[in-house]
């Protein structure tokens, strides 16, 4: 699986992605300042169910980036399901936004 940063306020930059590792962690470097997307590719069974950076709850998977999140806890949740379900069916994935110093 692949996780991804796309910008979103036309900065044309290009997306910024990385692999999870199999113990579910990831190192996203080198992100600039700024309003991002996070995509999840890599698993058709299961959906983005939340992103934090941080302390924040990002709303519809858009984060923004400022230039106190230089080393950042982002944390992706999955489900395989639409309906509310026991923790066992999903999956968090942890990883680190480093940002461009």
């Amino acid at each position: 699986m692949q996780v991804s940063l796309s910008a979103l306020d036309g900065t044309g930059l290009s997306d910024i992605r990385t692999k999870i590792n199999n113990d579910g962690s990831f190192v996203l470097a080198d992100v600039a300042p700024g309003n991002y997307d996070v995509r999840l590719s890599g698993s058709a069974e299961a959906w983005v169910k939340s992103v934090g950076l941080g302390l924040r709850e990002a709303v519809e998977r858009r984060i923004e980036v400022t230039e106190s999140d230089i080393v950042a806890p982002l944390q992706i949740t999955l489900s395989r399901s639409l309906r509310r379900l026991p923790a066992r069916s999903r999956r968090t994935w942890d990883g680190l936004l480093e940002a461009v110093r």
